[in-house]
């Protein structure tokens, strides 16, 4: 073998350790933004699944289920038909339980730090009172967030008791974010404006 066929040989090595070393490069890159963008989905995902009620962000407007149908000259066409809107046909939705509030008691004199009293009522889908249900709210005093709750006794109701609260402050906002009950509660769930008179 003479010294210009050995170089040769040599070159196409190292193109080929190269090449091979570009697309190892490319395909851990394409790994890596793949996995990051998987993160953020699925990040969302539990964002969208944790808070209650769902961000906007999360609202998925239902796509409807027409299919057109497609020629392409050969062999025959098939043709696909949304589902059947025959009120004979469609299913029910599951049975949920209901929450209401009851009058707002607030405790405290004039010019003084006060605190709010709201009863909560969660009745099943047969209008039944249902106990053990875990009502979770957050109030909010000024940009302040407080988290707030009650469970339901037998009489399917319970109290959200905040305070004190300063006698400076006189209107609060408290939302009631997650109603855990089974059947579950219907959304929304209530949220309130609550002016100290």
């Amino acid at each position: 073998m003479s010294g210009d066929q050995h170089r040769d040989a040599g070159a196409t090595l190292v193109e080929y350790v190269l090449g091979a070393s570009l697309i190892i490069v490319f395909a851990l890159g394409g790994i890596g933004f793949l996995s990051s963008r998987a993160t953020a989905q699925a990040s969302s995902q539990a964002n969208c699944i944790s808070t209650r009620p769902p961000p906007p962000s999360c609202v998925r407007t239902p796509v409807p289920a027409t299919v057109a149908p497609t020629t392409t000259g050969v062999g025959p066409t098939t043709t696909l038909t949304p589902p059947s809107t025959d009120p004979s046909t469609t299913t029910t939705a599951p049975p949920q339980s209901t929450v209401a509030a009851g009058s707002v008691t607030i405790i405290g004199a004039a010019n003084a730090p006060w605190s709010i009293s709201l009863p909560m009522t969660v009745l099943d889908a047969g209008g039944q009172p249902l106990a053990g249900a875990v009502i979770t709210g957050r109030v909010l005093l000024g940009r302040q967030p407080f988290n707030v709750g009650c469970t339901t006794d037998v009489t399917g109701t319970c109290n959200i008791t905040f305070g004190p609260i300063p006698a400076a402050q006189t209107t609060l906002n408290l939302a009631i974010l997650t109603v855990d009950s089974t059947p579950p509660a219907a959304l929304p769930l209530p949220a309130f404006t609550i002016t100290r008179p």
